[in-house]
């Protein structure tokens, strides 16, 4: 029994922090949702079909990286781009919405309604600009683990350069 390898230490920790993340934003993506369809009955119309990658699709997609993250615990993967990739998530998911509903609630009490729609305007141009530019730096973060995490490293043994083959004499004749 001595004689088994140890088992690889597992490096789950970004798994659990994404799972975290992916249920605080299915959380707010539905609070958002049930925020908005209670303004009006043609808003809840036209939320049901517009809503829907916003509410399932970007949970489901983080879910989809958080598994991701469980199947290359054992791979040693590459910790630096991971944290990024998780902190981008974070950042452009949970605290930019979060400032930004801090802000326009704050804007909403010190701007008359002319001035706080165009903060409205560059507060959302800000958001879309934000989340998408990281949304894809993250994600190239995340392509480069996984293929760190599958690419095959190589092995050397100790001693095994200086140890002469069988075929060493022959092939260095030819």
């Amino acid at each position: 029994m001595d004689d088994q390898l140890p088992k690889p230490k597992l490096y789950r920790a970004p798994f659990w922090v994404m799972l975290i993340a992916t249920i605080l934003v299915a959380a707010l993506h539905i609070w958002t949702y049930n925020t908005l369809k209670n303004l009006s009955p043609a808003a809840k119309r036209s939320l049901d079909s517009t809503l829907n990658l916003y509410i399932i699709g970007w949970p489901v997609l983080l879910l989809g990286e958080t598994v991701i993250y469980w199947l290359i615990s054992r791979k040693k993967p590459q910790k630096l781009y991971i944290w990024l990739h998780v902190s981008l998530i974070i950042f452009i998911f949970i605290l930019v919405p979060f400032v930004s509903i801090l802000a326009n609630a704050f804007a909403a009490r010190i701007y008359r309604p002319e001035e706080y729609f165009a903060y409205l305007r560059k507060i959302s141009l800000f958001r879309t600009y934000t989340f998408w530019l990281f949304l894809v730096i993250g994600h190239a973060f995340f392509i480069a683990t996984i293929v760190k995490s599958f690419t095959k490293r190589k092995v050397t043994i100790e001693g095994d350069e200086a140890a002469p083959g069988i075929l060493d004499g022959i092939l260095d004749e030819h």
